[in-house]
C-alpha cells in the first residue's frame, strides 16, 4: 500500500494544497516585488525599461530559488514521513507477528502438556489393568492352591507341596490387592475341609452331604467295602447303618442299593424268627415254626422250642405251650 492512500487520508490532496499555497505566497510576493520594480520605474523614468526589466529578473530569479528551495524541502519532509510511516507499520507487523508466535508457542507448550498427560493417563491404565490381571491370577492360582490342599492327604507330600503353593498365592494376591481400587477385589471364599464327626454331624443337621476331601472319600469308600466284604452275606444292624452312612456321606446311590440289596441284617432276621416262634406257640401250631427250629422234649420233661448249635447240638430257644 502507498504512503499516499494509507488509512484512506489524502496524503496526496494534502501535498497538493501545501505547494499550491507556497505557490500562492510566492506569486504574493513576487507581486510585491514586481510592484517595486513598477514603482521605481515611474520614479526613474529616466531609466527606462532596462531598470524595471532588471527587477522583473531578480524577482523571477527569487521566485524560482524559493520554489526549488520548498519544493525539496516538502520532497525531504514526505520521504522522511513516508519513511517514518513504513518503519511504524514494520513495527506493528513485527509486534503482530511476535504476539502469534508467543499464542503460538503457548498452544504449542499446552498441546505438549496435553499430550504428556493424555500418555501417562494410557500408562496409568495399562499398569492397572496389568495389576488386575495379576491379581486375578493371583486369585485363582491360590483357588487352585487351596483346592489342592484341600483334597491332599493331611501329612502327606502333597500336603506340603500344597501349603507351599497355596502360600506364595495369597503373598501375590495380597500384593496385588493393594494395587487396585477396592471395587475390583474378589470375595475370597476357600473351602474348609470337614472330616470325621463333623462331616457326620453336617448331615444328620442338615440333610445334605458336607464337601469332602478326595482323600477321605477314598477313605470312606474303602471303608463301605471293607464292612462289605467282612458281612460274609450276614450283616448286622450296626454294620449296616455305618454302610448306609458311607453312602449318604458319599452321595453316592449306588452304594445304598448295594446295602439294601444284601437283605435283612442278623438282628432283623433274629426278630422275623422270634415273631414266627411266638405266633407258632400262641396257635399251638408247629407248621408256623421258623425252618430249621421244631419242638423237642428235653430230659427236663420240658418241651421247647428248638434249633441246632454250629456243633450240631440241640439248644432250647423258648418253651412250647404252658
Amino acid at each position: 500500500m502507498a504512503i499516499y492512500q494509507r488509512d484512506n487520508i489524502n496524503y496526496g490532496g494534502m501535498l497538493g494544497n501545501a505547494m499550491a499555497n507556497r505557490a500562492n505566497y510566492l506569486q504574493r510576493r513576487y507581486d510585491r516585488v514586481a510592484q517595486m520594480g513598477q514603482n521605481w520605474g515611474n520614479a526613474v523614468q529616466n531609466s527606462g525599461k532596462i531598470i524595471q526589466d532588471a527587477a522583473f529578473s531578480v524577482a523571477g530569479k527569487y521566485m524560482d530559488n524559493e520554489l526549488a528551495k520548498d519544493k525539496i524541502g516538502y520532497q525531504q519532509q514526505f520521504q522522511h514521513d513516508e519513511a517514518l510511516l513504513r518503519a511504524q507499520e514494520q513495527l506493528a507487523r513485527q509486534r503482530e507477528q511476535e504476539a502469534w508466535q508467543a499464542k503460538q508457542n503457548e498452544l504449542n507448550r499446552q498441546n505438549t502438556y496435553d499430550i504428556a498427560l493424555m500418555n501417562k493417563g494410557i500408562a496409568t491404565q495399562e499398569r492397572q489393568a496389568q495389576n488386575v490381571m495379576n491379581y486375578q491370577n493371583a486369585i485363582a492360582q491360590q483357588k487352585y492352591a487351596e483346592d489342592m490342599l484341600f483334597n491332599a492327604r493331611p501329612g502327606s507330600v502333597e500336603h506340603l507341596q500344597a501349603q507351599k503353593a497355596l502360600q506364595e498365592a495369597k503373598n501375590k494376591s495380597e500384593y496385588y490387592k493393594g494395587l487396585i481400587p477396592q471395587q475390583l477385589w474378589d470375595v475370597e471364599v476357600a473351602p474348609q475341609p470337614i472330616t470325621g464327626d463333623a462331616a457326620e454331624a453336617a448331615l444328620k443337621q442338615f440333610g445334605t452331604p458336607a464337601p469332602l476331601p478326595k482323600w477321605q472319600q477314598e477313605d470312606l469308600l474303602a471303608e463301605w467295602k471293607a464292612l462289605d466284604e467282612r458281612s460274609g452275606g450276614k450283616y448286622n444292624d450296626a454294620t449296616a447303618m455305618r454302610m448306609n452312612e458311607i453312602a449318604d456321606l458319599l452321595n453316592d446311590t449306588s452304594l445304598k442299593v448295594k446295602t439294601e440289596t444284601k437283605g435283612s441284617t442278623t438282628e432283623q432276621i433274629r426278630a422275623q424268627i422270634n415273631a414266627a416262634i411266638d405266633s407258632a406257640i400262641k396257635s399251638g401250631s408247629r407248621d408256623k415254626l421258623p425252618s430249621g427250629y421244631m419242638v423237642r422234649t428235653f430230659p427236663d420233661g420240658g418241651r421247647y422250642v428248638a434249633t441246632k448249635d454250629t456243633n450240631g447240638n440241640w439248644i432250647k430257644v423258648k418253651k412250647w405251650g404252658n
